[in-house]
């Protein structure tokens, strides 16, 4: 029996079989399902859970911390750090945070030495949360072309102008990004801004689902050029 845990429809059902009918697992690569388990768990703040797949061998907590900190789960995220006391990725709590918004998370990341903060700000930038865009910078984050590329992703063209405003100047990166989130109006303006790499954007459109229109619109940009 395989069973798909790739999305959150699937824990509820892993948690009964498991105590059910344990032997039907005996098959499955086991520590991978069971981390994926934690990390469903944390990011949907269920920690009994979480105890439960520690419990059944789960050991990847730095897993279960990144999905705690997307959602704002401090108090997984601390039970995530006991687990793995001197082996946690504190970049992940950082990054984790800075994608669902969620400032304490943030501080506590830098607290405890997390330093990816060009990453931070593209995370910020793609979760659309300007204030942890500000921080970042503070911090010293100084890609801003990395933030052009999460804020167009997601669709923010407030957060787009801002990187712009703030240095950002390789606006074909807003083009990839625009194109990964399917987002056109931004891939208009990331052309009117100087765009001009859309060999590599119909790539990346190409790649992305449900894009027919985003596709479209690149071709018509390839017959004008």
């Amino acid at each position: 029996m395989k069973v798909n845990f790739s999305s959150l429809q699937y824990v509820v059902s892993y948690y009964e079989l498991h105590d059910k009918y344990p032997m039907l697992f005996n098959e499955l690569p086991y520590h991978r399902q069971l981390n994926e388990l934690l990390y469903y768990a944390a990011r949907t703040g269920n920690e009994e859970l979480c105890r439960s797949a520690r419990k059944w061998g789960a050991n990847d907590f730095n897993k279960m911390l990144k999905g705690a900190a997307v959602s704002g789960y401090e108090h997984l995220c601390h039970l995530a750090i006991k687990w793995n006391w001197g082996k946690i990725n504190y970049n992940l709590l950082l990054l984790g945070a800075a994608r669902g918004g969620h400032t304490n998370l943030c501080y506590l990341a830098r607290e405890r030495g997390a330093t990816d903060l060009n990453k931070m700000l593209y995370k910020a930038a793609r979760g659309g949360h300007e204030y942890l865009c500000q921080l970042a910078k503070e911090w010293g984050a100084n890609d801003f072309n990395e933030m052009i590329r999460g804020a167009a992703k997601s669709g923010d063209k407030h957060l787009c102008q801002l990187a712009k405003e703030w240095g950002a100047d390789d606006f074909n990166e807003m083009l990839y990004g625009a194109c990964e989130g399917a987002q056109i109006e931004l891939c208009r303006l990331a052309k009117k801004w100087g765009a001009t790499d859309f060999d590599k954007a119909f790539i990346i459109a190409s790649l992305q689902k449900k894009n027919v229109h985003l596709i479209q619109f690149l071709n018509e940009i390839e017959q004008e050029n």
